[in-house]
């Protein structure tokens, strides 16, 4: 059977089927969150997208109470799971969390730092253990001639040498027969035993033989103890008070080049483990070659890769790295701005939604909304400054408060929400609620939202407006405060607290002032799904003849979505006239109206009770 160009060659006829029906794109029907901050941990001045809260952690490290933006995270991905963060930090300012690993000599030669620069590894451990050799493989065991006991090292090795036996026979107190040995030192001390004779302290010749001795002594487990049997009952006496070194130890007790490594967190607990790596750049388990793709550290080889020189290792312990900096104590607006430019690219870049938690300078405003506007289909989430009444929120919104860090003149646009108060919240991670700007957990309800039924749904409301995290709101607002906020060409959506209810969102206003369909979110983000699914219509005809097959074929596409949204109660209704003139095939355009009544929702439920007397002649009527 002929294949590839060949087989294209074959006169025949094929069929295909197109079916429109239910052409819906996966990218659609959901929602995203771009979000911009400083974090602990992880690349900065790049966007990148996580999914779940454990990747979120993994990546950019726990939320902390400095960071509106980590604690808006992680309450998002709790329902959603596509956010776009961008986190930012001083580079010049930022620092490595790091520790150097020394040898026995405490020369230099390791140094651990963080898989990314920050706060996140201060407090991490590197648990550094050298690998034991079998006793046969190494060579001598180290001894020392006491009396008539030989006293050797239980594991054989030049190390020994260095270790030494002092018998103690002060007579300062009664005490009992006391063997320590001390590993740092390499001391090994024997306190004879004594007793009271009269008054008097004395050696206790009875606890003091040969064989307690050096039953005490093989007890420490670093030691065996040879003597003839004849020798059993003999005293350690005062005439063998004094130091005796040890000697003969040959080879080496470890490994050479190699130990075993583990990190662990500030709280000693495991983060990951690894088998034996090696010092030497020629092995397959080089340290540099292993650590590579750690999630948490790195490593530089001070020695180059050429290992430690013979008999010499590295010094066993835990050590703990510190000075990582987050270098957030010097960001500005200007860092806000350049991290919100990132998301521009509406192509490459997933995000409905968009806020800058960290920062209420009003050119991060206007950045926030001018990159919603370019884009087209996401929504700016406004947060108000921090501590302000309600008074000064509504200046501000209309461009009345005075000071560079406020906006000259109104914030006035379809493709932003401002929402107040501050609100107090049961943050993932964190052991004491916290209080935050709002736009975190609005993002949170509007990704339910979207989760569960439709991402046009109204946000607001006991339905799609009460999030379970939410505590307590900073300013307890009644109607008349919600009209201020609301009304009067205010578009401030309030955040409010109801008995038997909770903390609840009571309000659906873009920050358009001028009233039309799209000075409310729901609208908004029914327009936003409607372009998304034009965009993904329009690619599949791009380039194809600008003909009346072409036309219907959009047509094909764009309908189902429409209708989709019809169905979720999104649209009223909708219709889409393909007219191009001659001009514009000729300038290969294909103009397309695509005409749309959005659903408008219920906000006033007005409720009018009348009283009358029908009914009261059946009554009366039974009565009888």
């Amino acid at each position: 059977m002929p294949s590839g160009d060949l087989k294209n060659t074959i006169p025949r006829i094929t069929t295909k089927e197109k079916d429109f029906t239910d052409y819906v794109s996966e990218t659609l029907f959901g929602t995203s969150f771009g979000l911009v901050g400083p974090a602990t941990k992880g690349p900065t001045n790049k966007v990148v997208e996580v999914r779940t809260p454990n990747e979120f952690l993994r990546l950019f490290g726990k939320p902390v109470k400095k960071s509106y933006a980590t604690m808006a995270a992680l309450l998002y991905l709790e329902a959603g799971n596509r956010l776009s963060f961008a986190r930012i930090g001083v580079e010049d300012k930022m620092k490595y969390a790091e520790k150097k690993v020394v040898d026995e000599s405490d020369s230099d030669a390791l140094r651990f730092y963080g898989e990314s620069k920050g706060s996140w590894a201060n407090g991490v451990k590197v648990n550094i253990r050298l690998v034991h050799k079998d006793n046969e493989d190494i060579g001598d065991a180290a001894e020392a001639e006491v009396g008539d006991m030989t006293i050797k090292y239980r594991v054989a090795g030049e190390h020994g040498n260095d270790g030494s036996v002092e018998v103690d026979d002060s007579l300062d107190a009664v005490r009992d027969l006391d063997v320590a040995y001390d590993e740092d030192a390499k001391k090994l001390t024997v306190e004879l035993a004594t007793k009271d004779d009269d008054g008097t302290v004395v050696l206790d010749d009875s606890k003091n033989t040969v064989s307690r001795v050096a039953r005490a002594i093989e007890l420490t487990g670093e030691f065996d103890v040879a003597y003839d049997d004849g020798d059993a009952d003999n005293v350690i006496d005062d005439t063998l008070a004094d130091t005796y070194e040890f000697s003969g130890g040959s080879g080496y007790r470890y490994e050479q080049d190699l130990f075993r490594l583990e990190f662990l967190d500030s709280e000693g607990d495991l983060l990951q483990a690894y088998g034996i790596v090696s010092l030497n750049d020629d092995d397959n388990n080089y340290v540099v070659s292993e650590l590579d793709g750690s999630d948490y550290l790195r490593v530089e080889d001070l020695l180059d890769g050429q290992g430690l020189s013979e008999g010499t290792f590295l010094k066993e312990g835990v050590y703990e790295l510190s000075g990582g900096d987050d270098g957030d104590d010097a960001l500005d607006y200007g860092h806000f701005e350049d991290a919100l430019e990132l998301f521009k690219p509406r192509d490459i870049i997933s995000a409905r939604m968009l806020a800058a938690p960290d920062n209420q300078h009003t050119r991060v405003v206007e950045k926030l909304i001018s990159v919603a506007e370019h884009r087209k289909v996401t929504v700016a989430l406004i947060d108000p400054p921090e501590g302000m009444s309600k008074r000064h929120v509504v200046r501000w919104h209309n461009g009345l408060l005075q000071g560079s860090v406020y906006p000259e003149q109104k914030i006035d646009s379809s493709y932003a929400g401002i929402y107040w108060p501050e609100v107090e919240v049961d943050v993932p991670y964190l052991e004491d609620p916290v209080w935050m700007p709002p736009s975190g957990i609005v993002a949170a309800l509007r990704s339910e939202a979207a989760e569960a039924r439709n991402p046009w749904d109204a946000v607001a409301g006991i339905r799609r407006g009460v999030h379970h995290r939410i505590r307590d709101v900073r300013k307890h607002l009644d109607e008349d405060d919600q009209y201020d906020l609301y009304a009067e060409g205010n578009r401030i959506n309030p955040i409010i607290k109801v008995q038997n209810i909770g903390v609840m969102i009571n309000g659906n206003r873009t920050a358009q002032t001028y009233p039309t369909s799209l000075d409310r979110m729901n609208v908004r983000d029914a327009m936003i799904e409607i372009a998304l699914g034009m965009i993904e219509a329009g690619r599949m005809v791009k380039f194809e003849p600008n003909d009346p097959h072409t036309w219907n074929e959009f047509r094909g596409y764009a309908k189902p979505i429409l209708r989709r949204v019809v169905d979720g109660r999104g649209l009223y209704w909708f219709d889409i006239k393909i007219k191009p003139t001659e001009e514009d095939i000729q300038a290969g355009r294909l103009p397309i109206e695509v005409h749309v009544s959005p659903t408008r929702v219920a906000e006033q439920i007005d409720i009018t009770f009348i009283l009358t007397d029908k009914g009261v002649s059946e009554v009366l009527e039974e009565a009888s």
